[in-house]
């Protein structure tokens, strides 16, 4: 089976096939997209869904706590009207609901933006992906970020606090505002076993369903590795900018 990807493969020979062989993996999938991205994009919103669920209550204290300063600002009267609302908005329940919607739509726009980009560099490249392929591809090989929300999960649940993800505990302060609030800090967090394991998936499938080189497959996915987490910085500088 691990030479003929034009066998059927079940959700369950697939999603082993991630592991154990994912360039046969990446080519069926690639090269039959359909509907199969459904798969890991319901494995990822469940790992969101189970991560916001368990990091309510402390997302929630950083929330009123970051409001809190916002108010500190403001008349007293000002100030006594908006704290009710407030921690109204800022309920453990409140927080996990938000925080899977905006996840959900955040996922969406960054897979078709990195679906783009993907095809994009590919065409560059001389590849042979269209657009549909790029999307499957890139789909999958976000596979590993499920496993690394439901590990962070179990993280949250056993310690009581929020980790520094990747390898932000570089330059983490301690202080959550303040960190969230610095783009070296946010950049470095996507640096872990995950995203690397990401990235080799994006690197194979574009060389099994692309038709590029192995060479040529790993600069177009370096490249897309920068593009993506420039990308990924923008709300944080804007933010900076507003606040």
């Amino acid at each position: 089976m691990a030479e003929n990807t034009e066998e059927k493969m079940n959700v369950l020979q697939l999603l082993v096939g991630i592991i154990d062989r994912p360039a046969t993996t990446m080519s069926y999938v690639g090269k039959k997209p359909g509907w199969t991205w459904l798969v890991p994009a319901l494995l990822v919103l469940v790992g969101l869904v189970v991560f916001s669920v368990v990091a309510a209550p402390l997302t929630s204290e950083l929330a009123l706590r970051q409001a809190q300063q916002q108010l500190a600002s403001l008349p007293p009267q000002q100030a006594e009207q908006a704290a009710a609302q407030i921690e109204k908005f800022t309920s453990p329940a409140v927080m996990a609901v938000s925080s899977s919607i905006g996840g959900l739509i955040a996922l969406a726009v960054i897979w078709l933006l990195g679906a783009g980009v993907l095809y994009f560099l590919g065409l560059v490249a001389g590849g042979e992906a269209n657009f549909a392929q790029s999307f499957a591809i890139l789909a999958w090989s976000w596979t590993p970020y499920a496993l690394r929300n439901l590990v962070m999960a179990a993280y949250v649940a056993y310690s009581g606090k929020m980790i520094n993800q990747g390898l932000s505990f570089l330059v983490a302060t301690g202080d959550q505002i303040k960190d969230a609030a610095n783009w070296v800090y946010v950049l470095l967090s996507q640096v872990d076993l995950f995203y690397l394991w990401h990235l080799v998936l994006v690197i194979v499938g574009l060389a099994a369903v692309g038709r590029l080189s192995k060479v040529k497959a790993t600069i177009v996915g370096l490249i897309y590795l920068a593009v993506t987490m420039a990308l990924s910085l923008v709300p944080t500088l804007l933010g900076s900018m507003f606040s």
